[in-house]
């Protein structure tokens, strides 16, 4: 019987022999999984303004993450418990740094962090308030689909290490386009996906049934299941979400924990295995063409080849052409202003060389002048 570390030295081996680099994120991801005995990462995945950060916030029960009316998460973001607040830096170089609390914003955020030129790979905060929520995890990704490119690139590479994802969605704009791809990337990494329909303040009973409704049947039409949907506000009078949120989601996924990060490690491994027997496939498949086909890709490189020499030596006779032609039409350009500029000298000659009685020096430096 195969465990899933050999299954997953097999597929190592593998990719580096087929020199798979796409893959490597994914199995770094799964040796993580493997080994982790720290917890659960819950990563709070959307698009920007969907209200991650401030989801993050409000279950900590205090603003620890920077929030605002334009993007500003740059880098993913890690809250945990911790006995005593405490905050860390580390940089793309392995460096790491404590901070205060307080100025986690000059490094998460993208007006003090703009690019993410401080070159940050992550930021992480311990908080006494989050006991409650132990031994989870709770991460910040960056907004996707914002004017950063960069945002939404650094989340996007994050995927591969999600454990349990929350995808944030403004319950005024359920489910776009966007937001079907990115949960059907999150596919590929995870069994544990729930959406979080933010801002739900925003809609009566009626309005909340109906988006419920919607999204139901739009992800039963693309993949004919559904998902666990929460809504969610951080109104002091909608406090019942959060109380749902907590006996629904986040307790059970505590309580059952080694269950789960089995569930998950499993599935990150199938899915890496689905993908590389795909690239096996592929690569037999070109293996196994038959002799005739290879010939005439063959015969049409060097078809192409020849073509292309051909083509070569036509542009080289243009070029030719062109700079001949580029050169005759530049001196007649210049023809009018030859011919006035050697009047003007032979003008000034036959007025001033009657005066001339130096001798040959000067009056080939007078010339030159």
């Amino acid at each position: 019987m195969f465990l899933p570390a050999d299954i997953l030295d097999r597929i190592a081996a593998l990719a580096d022999e087929l020199k798979l680099a796409s893959l490597r994120p994914q199995i770094i991801a799964c040796r993580k999984q493997l080994q982790s005995r720290n917890g659960i990462d819950v990563a709070v995945f959307g698009r920007f303004k969907a209200g991650k950060s401030s989801f993050l916030n409000h279950l900590a029960g205090r603003d620890v993450l920077p929030v605002g009316v334009v993007p500003l998460t740059a880098v993913i973001t890690r809250l945990r418990f911790g006995s005593s607040e405490r905050a860390g830096v580390l940089f793309l170089d392995g460096a790491t740094e404590e901070i205060p609390l307080g100025e986690i914003h000059l490094y998460v955020g993208e007006n003090e962090n703009p690019d993410n030129r401080k070159k940050v790979a992550a930021v992480e905060v311990e908080l006494p308030e989050l006991k409650l929520f132990t031994p989870l995890q709770f991460v910040d990704t960056p907004g996707l689909g914002s004017a950063f490119a960069h945002n939404t690139e650094a989340a996007l590479n994050w995927l591969p290490n999600v454990g349990a994802a929350l995808v944030a969605i403004s319950s005024d704009a359920p489910l776009s386009e966007r937001d079907l791809e990115l949960l059907n990337e999150l596919r590929l990494h995870t069994p544990k996906i729930v959406l979080l329909l933010t801002k739900a303040d925003l809609l009566n009973e009626t309005q909340r049934g109906e988006v419920l409704d919607f999204v139901r049947r739009q992800l039963l039409q693309k993949w004919k299941t559904e998902l666990p949907v929460f809504f969610y506000s951080i109104r002091p009078e909608e406090r019942g979400l959060k109380k749902e949120l907590e006996q629904k989601l986040l307790s059970p996924l505590i309580q059952h924990r080694d269950e789960a990060a089995r569930q998950i490690a499993r599935h990150k491994i199938l899915s890496l295995l689905t993908q590389m027997l795909n690239y096996l496939q592929v690569a037999q498949a070109a293996a196994t063409q038959a002799e005739s086909s290879r010939s005439a890709l063959r015969e049409k490189l060097a078809d192409e080849r020849r073509q292309f020499d051909l083509f070569r030596e036509e542009l080289q006779v243009l070029s030719r052409k062109w700079s001949t032609r580029a050169l005759n039409q530049s001196l007649l350009k210049l023809k009018p202003r030859r011919e006035a500029l050697q009047e003007q000298i032979t003008t000034e000659l036959q007025v001033r060389l009657p005066q001339w009685s130096s001798r040959l020096p000067p009056l080939l430096r007078t010339w030159r002048e």
